[in-house]
């Protein structure tokens, strides 16, 4: 798996194996690591989905699966200063 750039505000990537790997920006606090998890979770269910993660782009996937995060915010009601804390 590819290391992100330094100035790359990349979080995480979980691959088509299963495997999460997480970045220096994931850890700004542990609610919003929590947070990115779960997202990293969406991924891992859209792999392995029969007939799913194979069949959606990379746009498509994470494009699922901030939408599955925002609801979680949402559901929540989550704020920033919570995702910061």
């Amino acid at each position: 798996m590819n290391v992100p750039p330094d100035e790359s505000n990349v979080m995480a990537r979980t691959g088509s194996d299963g495997i999460t790997t997480l970045f220096t920006p994931a850890f700004e606090s542990p609610a919003y690591l929590a947070l990115i998890l779960r997202h990293e979770r969406e991924h891992f269910k859209q792999f392995v989905t029969p007939d799913k993660g194979d069949k959606l782009t990379d746009n498509e996937r994470d494009q699922e699966a901030w939408a599955e995060t925002l609801r979680i915010i949402d559901d929540n009601e989550l704020c920033e200063v919570q995702l910061k804390a």
